[in-house]
């Protein structure tokens, strides 16, 4: 072809493509090859469509008619105002600020990082811990999904926390993604990889954050690897502008003894699509995954999360709500699988959902895979309105029924929101979630 884009690949893409080229002459050869199979995958695979099940129900055609160009290298229309957004804690626990995927240290506030506690861009660490970084990269979250090829192909430095053995982190440690605005689309792939060694505990909080006037595809991956009796609390918080398509992966593997908190909160753009990926890979690992996410006029969420009972006795609990308003779509799909031999399982998911008018719609599948015969499980879905009798009960008291409705809102969200780690930031977050829901409900009695 003329244009030396492969078939599979968008024609408005060329820009990515010369930019992956550019990528094969830099960084170590483990880097490079990484990249360069990742690539040779997604040319594969190219964007995925509506025939392929794990993707039928969300249309990625607004992707593809994106012509996105890799964020500058400084990312120089990036303001410091953008840390007065409500989704970045105050006082400012330990932060890294990344725009385009790329550190900007003029805009963090690191230091001095607790005893034990490392953060490293993906070069340093392939500098510092060459070994560490080609054996743990990209091991956790595989190309097989065409996103994550993407991302591994033209992520550009991101970011390498590790926290030593032992190691009580007792701040959230604030990781900031920031999408430039452009003239154009910007495409951001930012990439992290966590590391937390034997008997370790640390709270990781990830924002994505975007001005109102940018647009383009923010495409992320997160790898976690919890060791042996570690405690790790995950939390992202994706709450972006209007033209921002956000697509993510989190893959994490749990070993013996350890636990993952994983929360994840989806609040802003017309296309988000959440995937969270967990292996519970060593006996009495544990994970818990939680979500809540609104869907407004004009805004698909699409949420899917994978456990796997690898070995006997881990536990896993899911629970993901979520609010539709306006004509807004949310998908949620929860897999469970029990290995053959996992006995003793615990495993249990619920999703609820409340549609908040006429035009909203859902669609929730939650799925049991069980190939072991000594286990617990438990799943179910639940898809309503807000309740009539209790609506009756705060006006028959002399609240109105704006305010009734938000009373009850809060009481369906805070269940979530109560497990944000740190509570500067738990009290941002419901601020955030009260503003959003009371831009989406009418105030008329048709609100239901």
């Amino acid at each position: 072809m003329t244009t030396g884009i492969a078939e599979t690949i968008p024609a408005g893409w060329k820009a990515l493509v010369d930019r992956h080229r550019e990528l094969l002459a830099t960084g170590p050869a483990f880097l490079r090859e990484l990249r360069r199979a990742a690539w040779t995958r997604f040319e594969e695979r190219g964007l995925p469509g509506r025939r392929e099940e794990d993707w039928r129900e969300i249309d990625l055609r607004p992707l593809a008619a994106l012509s996105p160009v890799p964020a500058a290298p400084r990312a120089s229309r990036v303001s410091p105002d953008i840390l007065d957004h409500p989704a970045v804690a105050r006082p400012a626990p330990p932060r890294f600020v990344l725009a385009g995927g790329r550190l900007r240290e003029d805009l963090s506030a690191a230091h001095p990082l607790p005893a034990g506690l490392q953060v490293l861009t993906i070069e340093e660490a392939a500098r510092a811990w060459p070994d560490l970084l080609a054996t743990h990269l990209g091991r956790y979250a595989p190309a097989e999904n065409p996103f994550v090829a993407l991302n591994t192909a033209l992520a550009e430095e991101g970011l390498v926390v590790r926290v030593a053995a032992g190691t009580d982190v007792d701040v959230p440690l604030h990781l900031v993604h920031v999408a430039p605005a452009g003239d154009r689309d910007v495409a951001c792939h930012p990439r992290v990889l966590v590391l937390v060694e034997t008997g370790a505990r640390v709270a990781l909080v990830e924002s994505f954050l975007a001005r109102e006037e940018a647009g383009g595809l923010v495409n992320g991956v997160t790898e976690l690897l919890v060791g042996p009796g570690a405690r790790v609390t995950h939390a992202r918080v994706q709450h972006e502008a209007p033209g921002i398509h956000h697509v993510a992966h989190v893959a994490a593997r749990v070993e013996a003894g350890g636990s993952l908190r994983s929360l994840s909160l989806a609040l802003g753009g017309p296309l988000v699509r959440v995937g969270i990926d967990v292996r519970l890979a060593g006996e009495e690992a544990e994970t818990s995954l939680d979500g809540l996410y609104l869907a407004g006029s004009g805004q698909v969420v699409d949420h899917r999360t994978a456990i796997l009972h690898d070995v006997p006795r881990c536990a896993s609990h899911q629970l993901y709500k979520g609010l539709l308003a306006g004509d807004g779509r949310a998908v949620f799909r929860g897999r469970i699988v029990v290995a053959p031999g996992a006995q003793q399982t615990d495993a249990h998911q619920q999703n609820r959902n409340l549609l908040l008018s006429r035009q909203a719609l859902v669609r929730t599948r939650p799925q049991l895979e069980i190939y072991a015969d000594d286990v617990r499980a438990t799943h179910g879905a639940t898809v309503g309105q807000l309740d009539d009798e209790m609506l009756f009960y705060f006006r028959s008291r002399g609240i109105g029924l704006a305010e009734a409705r938000h009373l009850l809102l809060a009481a369906f969200t805070g269940e979530i929101l109560e497990r944000v780690p740190g509570a500067p930031l738990a009290g941002l977050l419901r601020d955030l979630v009260r503003d959003r829901l009371a831009r989406e409900l009418p105030a008329g009695e048709d609100a239901r």
